[in-house]
């Protein structure tokens, strides 16, 4: 089951949005992931990035694509890269909030 904390949105120095789970644990993004792999359809575009201070996973659905991820300065996200990608952060947002 997913449990995260509450998480806040943020628009981010590209423009679009990120959602952003501050005080979540690294290994969190495998539970987001699967939870936008079950629940909305993305799939796994590259295996996770995995650094020393960040962890970066590109999941796409279409002509969406997301970043799910963590670093020590935001801690769990899911970013978007477009628009379309927004309204997925959003609804998202909403699943988490609604668990």
């Amino acid at each position: 089951m997913l449990k995260l904390p509450k998480g806040k949105l943020h628009t981010i120095s590209s423009g679009f949005l990120s959602y952003e789970f501050f005080e979540a644990k690294a290994n969190s993004i495998y539970e987001i992931g699967a939870s936008l792999t079950n629940h909305f359809g993305f799939k796994e575009q590259c295996t996770p990035a995995v650094g020393l201070d960040s962890v970066f996973w590109d999941l796409c659905r279409d002509d969406v694509k997301l970043t799910v991820g963590w670093d020590i300065w935001s801690g769990c996200f899911i970013m978007s890269h477009c628009k379309k990608g927004d309204e997925f952060i959003a609804r998202y947002q909403n699943y988490v909030e609604n668990l």
